[in-house]
């Protein structure tokens, strides 16, 4: 284990009672943005609910690494705490940056 690479992201997971995605699963990478690397898109197999996984870029992530989800597999099983404030800062910022880059895709699939 010690010889694999490790790095660092964070990560916002969300589901939305909608059929709008064509895809089974898409990945989308975000190259231009600070924030994330990609958003990962996945119907359900019943086509009601599509998830998205956000992954922050590497660079994000390393300047939040003392901030662990409440939620998270480090807080539930080992122990890890942060502060709820820094935690709601740093998913505002994923969500937002969710927010930009679907608003971006709409417009890229919608006749101008």
């Amino acid at each position: 284990i010690g010889s694999i690479d490790a790095r660092p992201v964070q990560v916002a997971m969300m589901a939305f009672d909608t059929s709008s995605i064509s895809d089974n699963t898409s990945i989308i990478s975000t190259p231009d943005d600070d924030v994330l690397d990609k958003l990962v898109m996945t119907k359900s197999k019943d086509g009601r609910l599509v998830s998205i996984v956000a992954h922050s870029t590497t660079e994000f992530a390393n300047t939040v690494n003392n901030v662990y989800g409440s939620k998270s597999t480090a807080a539930r099983i080992g122990g890890a705490t942060s502060s709820a404030e820094r935690e709601q800062k740093v998913l505002s910022e994923i969500m937002t940056a969710v927010d930009v880059n679907l608003k971006q895709m709409n417009k890229a699939d919608c006749p101008h």
